[in-house]
């Protein structure tokens, strides 16, 4: 890494700290009110919002997860303290769960940044009310309170992540960005009615209210991710169809490598393909070639057949030449004889891959490598047909067809005349 790059790198190390001790610093204002109510909705809450963060929905460009109906619900119905600290500590067990192993900066980020969004939500609502509603609670101020806090909130999250991508990777894309908004406004659709319904409830159910919302969360999660899977699996077949009538390997390699880097959001990647010698010849889309790369983990990946991913790559010795990953997903193409090569995949931070996207590509890979294998069984009956099964030298046939193609081509450029 250049002195440049590791300066870039070290600001964006700089702006995480003063994220997370910015958040800290609002949180520790709004002490605590021990009371049992508090104690209570923590006791129910935290549980729900951390498992609800732990089975997110996996889209392009993004993971999302619906635990934002109550974080809303937590708005309308509770106090700011409560709020607060009821969503740093399930975004914190959370992030404990998913990003074990990893850098305790990165554990601490998510609940920072969502208790940072949650205060700038409270703090613009707060001059709406001055202004607008004069301190009186009306069903309009609860509305406006909601709107309000989540716009802020959907606002400042994608500016402050926006904002630390492009300060943390090189692969900062502003089409990432809109497709990123793009489909968590769709996400804010589902869960701003939800959160809304909640609030409608809570008089009548209390507390109970929370487990009530779990339902309608768990039910809208699975049919999310079961229409996802659905439309993957649609765009896999398609695509595999498509290429089922193509002999060219470049192209094959071209489009499964695309489908797979669109599909995980991975900055990029490389195709690794098995030379001869048991070695692999990687190549990137930027033209970087790397060669006689070899390591036990493309063997095993190869010998296995299976979709590997590996969470701390830099713990686990697997690396790539000039290539910075924390994140690495291998995907194998590997007919029934034959081992064709190895996609491989990284993105900077730890734990950027999950299961959704190795059962997807698992499918996309096993597809793939039939038409592979049924290329390379049309590839070794051409061979067949021209070369002797013994010597392995062109047949007859073979010298025939040679001659009578060049003959033709020579009467075309009209250098030879039939008398």
């Amino acid at each position: 890494m250049t002195r440049y790059g590791r300066w870039w790198r070290q600001t964006g190390r700089l702006c995480e700290v003063l994220l997370i001790g910015t958040a800290l610093y609002y949180l520790f204002q709004h002490p605590i009110a021990g009371v049992a109510d508090f104690w209570l909705v923590l006791l129910l809450a935290v549980p729900l919002i951390a498992l609800t963060v732990l089975f997110p929905v996996t889209l392009p460009s993004m993971l999302v997860s619906l635990e934002l109906v109550f974080t809303f619900y937590l708005v309308l119905s509770f106090d700011a303290a409560t709020t607060l600290w009821v969503n740093f500590i399930g975004e914190l067990i959370a992030s404990l769960l998913m990003l074990r192993g990893t850098r305790k900066m990165a554990v601490l980020l998510n609940p920072a940044l969502k208790v940072l969004c949650l205060v700038a939500g409270y703090a613009v609502f707060a001059l709406v009310t001055e202004y607008v509603f004069d301190g009186q609670v009306s069903t309009g101020y609860t509305v406006a309170k909601l709107i309000t806090v989540a716009a802020v909130f959907f606002f400042f999250n994608h500016l402050i992540i926006n904002l630390m991508l492009f300060l943390q990777t090189s692969h900062f894309k502003l089409k990432t960005c809109f497709d990123a908004v793009r489909w968590e406004s769709l996400v804010y659709l589902i869960v701003l009615p939800l959160a809304f319904l909640g609030y409608v409830m809570e008089p009548y159910a209390g507390i109970a209210t929370l487990a009530i919302l779990m339902v309608p969360v768990a039910i809208l999660t699975y049919m999310i991710r079961s229409f996802n899977r659905l439309q993957w699996a649609n765009r896999i077949n398609q695509t595999c169809m498509e290429l089922a009538g193509s002999k060219e390997l470049r192209v094959i390699y071209k489009r499964t490598f695309a489908m797979a880097q669109e599909f995980t959001d991975s900055p990029s990647g490389m195709l690794l393909e098995l030379q001869g010698d048991g070695t692999y010849r990687g190549a990137d889309p930027e033209g970087r070639v790397v060669e006689q790369l070899t390591h036990p983990l493309l063997q095993m990946t190869a010998a296995s057949n299976q979709v590997q991913i590996l969470h701390n790559a830099d713990k686990s010795g697997f690396g790539l030449p000039g290539v910075e990953a924390r994140s690495v997903m291998l995907i194998p193409l590997v007919g029934q004889t034959n081992v064709f090569g190895i996609i491989c995949l990284w993105k900077l931070s730890s734990h950027g891959f999950r299961k959704a996207h190795q059962d997807q590509l698992r499918f996309l890979a096993s597809q793939v490598s039939i038409i592979l294998d049924r290329n390379h069984v049309y590839e070794e009956l051409e061979r067949a047909a021209v070369t002797n099964k013994l010597t392995g030298l062109y047949n007859y046939q073979f010298f025939y067809d040679q001659l009578n193609h060049r003959f033709q081509a020579a009467q075309v450029r009209g250098t030879i005349s039939v008398c």
